[in-house]
């Protein structure tokens, strides 16, 4: 089995703080990407939030298949007991939906919680803190919150780098902290679906595997030839990117297709959601059933399970 290592020492640092500020916090929001969210799912978050109210966020829910979202939230709600939404963080709808999740959380933590300290009015001030993985949005989702630019937002992984406490709602504060992955992917399929989504770097492994993984993904799901008729018929990653570098005159000497060129651009485009919403990862079809069951095969010696 492949194991892929990339664990900058920020994260550690980062992994640490959070540990330490876990006894300020009331209440956890995980952000995953909807359109992996078993991968975006870091598997320590599940021991070292045990004790905590957790509301998990699909974000990027607009690049994702809506009912496959629906599916997973679902999942969270009744196997895991975790409040579950998903949403676009820059659709003022959908973050307005977790903000009035969050004021009804927070109404019945200061009912369970005895008087403490410091009131804001008559309740307590809640503590949330925000979590997820490198990339998956958790700055953007403060700036929509309180509508103005308070947390650094930027489209590469591991920008956040030190705690910011922000007033997000009256009564409500939020602790903002970097993206933090786990120390290695037992799972090369895992690695993969983070490194084509943008939560670890693009030069972590070889970007031509990369595009050529997400290209078998798309030709699986039937994007390749409702996007770029030209290129149904091919199978492998390999050859579905030099048929795209192919069709895009992406050609080096001796018109040979440079799949260095093309590989980047597919990215961008999936990013970009250019081949239409879809989910990477299912949880509602017959699909889905065995991608997990060969999943959870493949990863046994990882402590995450469906």
């Amino acid at each position: 089995m492949a194991v892929i290592q990339w664990y900058p020492g920020h994260m550690a640092k980062a992994k640490k703080q959070l540990i330490e500020n876990l006894k300020l916090i009331d209440v956890v929001i995980e952000l995953r990407d909807a359109r992996i969210p078993y991968s975006s799912c870091n598997p320590d978050f599940a021991q070292l939030f045990e004790k905590k109210r957790r509301v998990v966020v699909l974000n990027k829910g607009d690049l994702a298949n809506n009912e496959e979202s629906k599916a997973w939230c679902s999942s969270l709600k009744q196997q895991e007991g975790h409040a579950a939404l998903a949403i676009d963080v820059y659709n003022q709808k959908d973050v307005s939906r977790l903000i009035s999740l969050l004021k009804r959380t927070a109404d019945e933590i200061r009912a369970s919680l005895p008087p403490k300290k410091i009131f804001i009015g008559q309740g307590r001030i809640i503590r949330v803190m925000i979590v997820g993985i490198p990339n998956v949005g958790k700055s953007s989702l403060i700036n929509s919150i309180v509508k103005k630019n308070v947390a650094k937002a930027e489209n590469r992984p591991g920008v956040t780098k030190g705690n910011q406490w922000i007033r997000i709602l009256p009564g409500i504060e939020l602790l903002d902290t970097p993206g933090v992955l786990w120390n290695k992917f037992s799972s090369l399929q895992t690695g993969m679906n983070l490194a084509i989504c943008g939560a670890i770097r693009d030069d972590i492994l070889d970007i031509g595997d990369i595009a050529g993984n997400l290209m078998e993904q798309l030709a699986g799901f039937g994007r390749i030839e409702n996007t770029n008729p030209e290129l149904a018929g091919f199978v492998l990653g390999q050859e579905l990117l030099a048929a795209f570098a192919k069709k895009r005159g992406m050609l080096a000497t001796g018109g040979v297709p440079d799949l260095n060129k093309a590989a980047p651009i597919v990215l961008k485009e999936f990013r970009a959601g250019k081949f239409g919403p879809l989910s990477l990862e299912m949880w509602s079809t017959e699909k889905a059933t065995l991608v997990r069951y060969e999943r959870v095969k493949e990863e046994s010696d990882d402590p995450r399970e469906l």
